[in-house]
């Protein structure tokens, strides 16, 4: 009797421990796509957990406080925006701009291709973000700097 009812208990705690792996499993399955997708920009998920890349656009505002100023979907769609913003508010295309990012030399050569698609023709200092502000902005991070017509 004693030998059924431990045999009992013990076939309960592992049903109840594979019930347990097995949720774990799934969370380390999202907690891996979330923490992969970090280096992207803001992490949602849709109603069927599929993870949106979302990309913030930021810009300076007069007071010099950092503000978003739009948000795309995807690395391409950000580079475009951000060659749109160029092209609407450069103050002289010919002048020199600069682009700062964090180990992303291919993102930041794809912004300077889509910029002389929208005629600049100036130079451009292309640097990578010391490690401080590379960590604090992100693996990938991509941004301009130019002289606009606007403050």
């Amino acid at each position: 009797m004693y030998h059924n009812v431990l045999g009992t208990v013990v076939f309960h705690q592992q049903v109840q421990l594979r019930a347990q792996s097995q949720e774990l499993r799934q969370k380390q399955k999202e907690f891996n796509a979330v923490t992969r997708s970090l280096s992207e920009g803001l992490v949602l998920m849709n109603s069927s957990g599929t993870v949106l890349s979302i990309k913030p656009i930021l810009c300076g505002d007069e007071t010099g406080h950092i503000v978003s100023c739009g948000k795309v979907r995807g690395m391409k769609r950000a580079y475009q925006e951000l060659a749109n913003y160029y092209d609407g508010r450069a103050l002289d295309k010919s002048e020199m701009l600069g682009i700062a990012h964090a180990d992303n030399e291919e993102g930041a050569q794809a912004l300077i291709a889509l910029l002389r698609d929208k005629g600049f023709t100036g130079e451009c200092l292309n640097v990578v973000y010391e490690p401080v502000t590379g960590a604090h902005v992100g693996p990938g991070t991509v941004a301009l700097f130019f002289y606009g017509k606007e403050k």
